[in-house]
Order: structure tokens, then C-alpha cells, then sequence
């Protein structure tokens, strides 16, 4: 039976997106485009020997700043036009089902997008950019009339699907849909045989809570869970959490989650608009570890500029030997809303 494939299987393309928006991002998205040249540098010439196409998606306008861009970009990168709204293509792109032991995949699955439930009203332009790389990939998806965001579910690739009820099962995403009926979509469209519900996600993320932000799969039998400090708003939940995982069998690897709120620097700097979240000075920002890149062998660790950093890396290095771990600055990418997980996408 076919399964949702985990996110080491065979790969094609990894392809991230440029920051440009300046009602989300601070200092006119510079600081986040910064911290994108630099993972594109350390990613480019690791997916180049893995023989994995490196692709950034960028606005073309305008076009002295689009051919500026190809010069500061390894040659190796592929830059591709798309009209997109904002960098997150996670949470708007296909789904890959296929064999657990090869990671040939059988099919592709499309689901309904709303833009995190209203956050942004500009989603339609993510579908419009969805259908595009799905053209450009020569994809031939089955559409599945859900709200299903990427980083609401994560799997180990032997048909075991976590995911998370606040997002999943939110009136504003999915009015009509229950717990039992969503559960049913994950056995027949998704091949799931073991099903982990968590009941919400983290309190500061504003997608309502997925799962790239509490957990990540790094192999079958072993996975990182984002905990916080004991006293935490999130702490009992996260210790919940980690029983659940075990119980499935699963190898938990527990990893801190630092506190970052924005800076009154930061906020005053982001251009107000209607229809967009206001991000105000003092939210807390979702700084999580799992929110990170796996594929082919490589996961990319985000940086927070904190010393749980070089915690974390220390943890990964001793329990994944086997893992190329890539530090990545993830702070100036966090304050828009979201992480590296979040911003990536690995066409199968």
C-alpha cells in the first residue's frame, strides 16, 4: 500500500522563495532576504553533488532588481519567475504518495487553500504559484476539496501521520469536517495506518498550530519535539506529546524551543495593511528546531542567534551521525510568520 511519503525519499527539486514583502517583513524584507542568500549559499553546491535542482521562485519586478539577484546567487540556482503572495510554499503545495521502501512516488494530492484561515488575503497568488511549479514539474495532481495545509501533518514514511486538530479541524478552514471524516481522508488518500491526533499547536503560532513547529522526522523510528522550558505555557502540552510519540514507538529526541518576541524596532519598521496580521512589538515568535529542512541527508538546523543553538546542534550531531547538518540563520525568516520548513518545498 502507498503511503505519504516522508521528506527523505528521492527528491528532484528543492525550491524556496524570495522575501520581498514589506507589510510582513521588517527593513523591506532585507534582513530575510539576507538570511535566504545565506542558506542558498551553503545549500547550493550540497544539492549540486546529490544531484537535486536548486530552485528560488522570485517576483520579476523589478527587472534591475531580478537580474541583480542572479548575480549574487551560486549559477547553480535556478531562478524562476512566479507571482506568488508570500515565501511560505509549505503550506500551499502538492502532497507525494508512493512506495515506503523505494520512495518511487505513485501520485500527487492538491488541497484547498485559504490562507491560514484569513491571515493573509492575498492566498490566492500561492494557488495561482502552486499551479505553476505543478506545470513546471509536469505534476498531474488529484485535487482534494480540504483545507490542508503542509505543515499541519508530518509523516515517517511507513504510514504514520501526525497532525494537528486546531489547524486541520478549525470551523474557518473546514466548517463541516470532523475528527472521524478527517481520519478516514488520512487511511484512503493518504495511506496512513497509524494516526497520532494532537489537539493543538503551539500557543504563539499564528497558523492556529502545525506540525513542522513541534516535530520533524528525521528517519522512520527517530523524531526532534520542540520543548520548552519547564513553567512554559506549552510545557505540559509538549511532555504530553512526547508520551504519544513514544508510544507510537517512535525514538523522541527533545530540543529546546528558545523565547523570541519582536522587536518595537522590528514592528515599526513592517508597513501596515488591511487584510494582512498586524505584528505588533513584544508577540512572542515561534522559534522551534523542527522547523527545519530534511531531505536527502541533510537537515538544515535554524539559528536563532541564542545558545540553545549550539545545544541543539550538539544533540543532533551525537544522536544523527549520519545526518549533514547545515546551521541556517532562521531569525530574521522568523519574524514573518514562520521557518524554513515552512519556506521549502521538495518536489518528489
Amino acid at each position: 500500500m502507498d503511503v505519504l511519503l516522508p521528506e527523505w525519499s528521492p527528491r528532484r527539486a528543492l525550491v524556496l522563495r524570495w522575501p520581498t514583502r514589506n507589510d510582513i517583513w521588517p527593513y523591506q524584507a532585507q534582513a530575510a532576504q539576507a538570511a535566504t542568500l545565506t542558506l542558498l549559499s551553503s545549500l547550493a553546491p550540497l544539492m549540486a553533488a546529490r544531484d537535486i535542482q536548486l530552485q528560488l521562485e522570485v517576483v520579476p519586478e523589478p527587472t534591475e532588481r531580478f537580474a541583480a539577484l542572479r548575480q549574487q546567487l551560486p549559477s547553480s540556482i535556478d531562478m524562476v519567475p512566479s507571482g506568488y503572495a508570500d515565501i511560505w510554499i509549505r503550506d500551499c503545495a502538492p502532497f507525494y504518495l508512493g512506495d515506503p521502501t523505494s520512495g518511487d512516488a505513485s501520485a500527487t494530492i492538491v488541497t484547498d487553500f485559504n490562507g491560514w484561515a484569513g491571515l493573509d488575503t492575498d492566498f490566492q497568488y500561492d494557488i495561482q504559484a502552486r499551479t505553476e511549479l505543478c506545470r513546471r514539474f509536469q505534476l498531474n495532481p488529484q485535487h482534494l476539496p480540504i483545507v490542508l495545509e503542509g505543515g499541519s501533518l508530518h509523516t515517517n514514511g511507513q504510514g504514520l501521520i501526525v497532525y494537528v486538530a486546531s489547524s486541520v479541524l478549525d470551523r474557518r478552514r473546514n466548517p463541516e469536517l470532523t475528527t472521524a471524516e478527517f481520519e478516514s481522508v488520512l487511511r484512503e488518500y493518504f495511506g496512513a495506518k497509524t494516526i497520532i491526533r494532537l489537539p493543538q499547536g503551539l500557543q504563539s503560532d499564528e497558523t492556529g498550530g502545525h506540525a513542522d513547529n513541534l516535530l520533524a522526522f528525521l528517519s522512520p523510528t527517530q523524531c526532534v519535539l520542540s520543548m520548552p522550558a519547564s513553567g512554559h505555557i506549552d510545557y505540559a502540552q509538549a511532555v504530553s506529546y512526547q508520551r504519544m510519540l513514544e508510544q507510537a514507538g517512535m525514538d523522541v529526541m527533545p530540543v529546546a524551543q528558545p523565547a523570541l518576541n519582536l522587536s518595537a524596532e522590528e514592528a515599526d519598521s513592517i508597513v501596515r495593511r488591511e487584510g494582512v496580521m498586524s505584528r505588533e512589538a513584544g508577540m512572542p515568535l515561534t522559534a522551534s528546531y523542527t522547523n527545519g529542512i530534511r531531505i536527502a541527508d541533510i537537515y538544515v538546523v535554524p539559528q536563532f542567534g541564542v545558545p540553545e543553538d549550539a545545544q541543539v546542534l550538539a544533540q543532533l550531531r551525537a544522536r544523527c551521525p549520519d545526518l549533514t547538518l547545515v546551521p541556517a540563520p532562521a531569525r530574521d525568516i522568523l519574524v514573518g510568520g514562520g521557518g524554513w520548513h515552512c519556506a521549502s518545498h521538495a518536489v518528489v
